[in-house]
């Protein structure tokens, strides 16, 4: 059985060490289609985090999944639903994260806890 620990991302980017932690937690988020207007609304945030890496499941209200991996203090390297992406934040690892894929057709920004 897998042991899910509710942990805020600020404090494990903050945190220097070097480990490892699992989380499952409900966050503000935004999503944008290229074409459409972005929607603000609560999101399932499920996965984990290692040495400041990210591997999360991001799951909206209507079930809809995105996939999200990357490293929170870095712009470039990210990954979005398995496509190329950058984060678009203003400051590299605190909130809101901002990740949109290289060719522009989706982003989604991670906000506060819930």
């Amino acid at each position: 059985m897998r042991l899910l620990a509710t942990v805020s991302l600020a404090v494990l980017v903050i945190s220097n060490e070097a480990s490892a932690m699992d989380f499952m937690e409900k966050r503000e988020c935004t999503l944008q289609t290229s074409g459409h207007v972005a929607v603000h609304t609560e999101c399932i945030v499920n996965g984990g985090i290692s040495n400041g890496s990210i591997d999360v499941k991001v799951t909206t209200p209507d079930s809809k999944s995105h996939a999200l991996f990357g490293y929170l203090d870095k712009r470039d390297g990210w990954q979005l639903d398995r496509k190329a992406a950058r984060q678009t934040s203003e400051t590299p690892g605190e909130f809101p994260v901002c990740i949109q894929s290289l060719d522009g057709k989706l982003e989604l920004c991670l906000s506060h806890k819930i």
